[in-house]
Parts: structure tokens; sequence; C-alpha cells
């Protein structure tokens, strides 16, 4: 398992250089501009995609053949990527959230509640994504299973666009915003865990 880690940890050092760069020119853009929430969420749509596009990597260089004959599960090799998915993703939540944070601070709006809605939004958004594009392409293959990922894509930009129209007022009818949000944050880590338990079937089956 630390060998599948390894591997794919020198895969985003060579092939997502750009998401870095990408992700950190939109934190700069998010703290000097105004409340635009597309540049605060950017960064973790970025690093949610960063399983399928080492899945799509593995399968473009055969390795997906090639470890077929090494002595890993299947569970383990899908628990790889979710796993190395798992660490960009909250590496690039708390980058995010501290530096959203210490914005607030400087511009005197800080509070609590404000900053648990904003963790609770970074953190749906960096999840769903790669929840609902992984296992169709566990299933069917990054091609084949490509359109799981422009759904996901679609799905994370219109709750962006809700998130947007509904902060800092109440939503799900009693609910205050900041509530809404942590149900919503906690939801996605909850389908993450399930996506990662049926990409394992999926990839066992596909395996067959």
């Amino acid at each position: 398992m630390k060998g599948l880690l390894l591997k794919d940890w020198y895969m985003i050092m060579k092939y997502c250089k750009a998401y870095v760069l990408i992700s950190l020119v939109f934190i700069g853009v998010s703290i000097m501009g105004d409340d635009n929430f597309f540049f605060i969420l950017y960064p973790c749509i970025l690093s949610g995609m960063i399983p399928v596009t080492l899945l799509g990597y593995d399968e473009r260089s055969k390795w997906d053949q090639y470890c077929a004959a090494l002595p890993y599960t299947k569970a383990q090799i899908v628990s790889g990527k979710y796993l190395i998915g798992m660490a960009a993703q909250i590496g690039m939540l708390v980058l995010s959230t501290v530096v959203q944070g210490i914005r607030m601070q400087v511009k005197g709006t800080f509070s609590w509640e404000s900053f648990g809605s904003i963790l609770s939004m970074l953190a749906a958004i960096s999840f769903l994504a790669p929840a609902v594009s992984l296992p169709p392409m566990f299933r069917w293959g990054t091609e084949k299973g490509r359109m799981a990922y422009y759904i996901s894509v679609g799905l994370i930009c219109g709750i962006s666009a809700f998130l947007a129209s509904v902060s800092g007022i109440t939503v799900l009818g009693s609910l205050p915003s900041s509530t809404a949000m942590l149900l919503l944050g906690l939801a996605a880590l909850v389908a993450y865990g399930v996506s990662w338990y049926l990409s394992i079937v999926f990839y066992r089956k596909r395996e067959g």
C-alpha cells in the first residue's frame, strides 16, 4: 500500500504541478479581490480532480494492467487513489480556509460562524466531485466513465452557484446557513466514503 501511495505522489509531482500553481493564483486573487466565490472554491475543485487525473494517467500508461501482476488487492489499488486524493483535498482545504480566515480577520468580518460555513462549503466542494466521478471510472474505465466527470463538474458548479446565492441568509427552512453548510459538508464526506466502497465493488467486477 505504501508503494502505491508513493507512486501516486511521484505522479502528482510530475503531472499535477500546474494544479498547484493555478490554485495559488486563484487563492491570491481571492485575497485581493472581492467576495467572489468562484476564486475561493476553484482551488478545492482542482484538488478534487487529482485522483481522476491520476487514474487517467494509469490507464494511458497501462499501469492498471501491470499492477495486476503485483501483490496488491483490488481494494488496495482503489484505496490508494482515494487516500492520495483525500490527502490533496485536505491539504488544499486547510490552506484555503486559513487564507480566507486571515482575509476575514484583516477585513474585520471574521466570526466563527462564518468561518465554519466557509470550511464546510469548501469541504463539500472538495469531496463531492471525486465522489461522483470515481466509481463509474473504476467500473468502465476513464474513457467510458468520462461522462461522470462532466456531470460532477456541472454538479459542483451548480452547488457553487447555490452556495453563493444562500450565503449570509437562511436556507433549508428554519436552519441557519451555517448549520446547513455543516450538514452539506458532512453529507459530502459520507458520499466520499460511499463512493470509496462502490469503487472497490465496481473495480472487482470490472477486473472479473
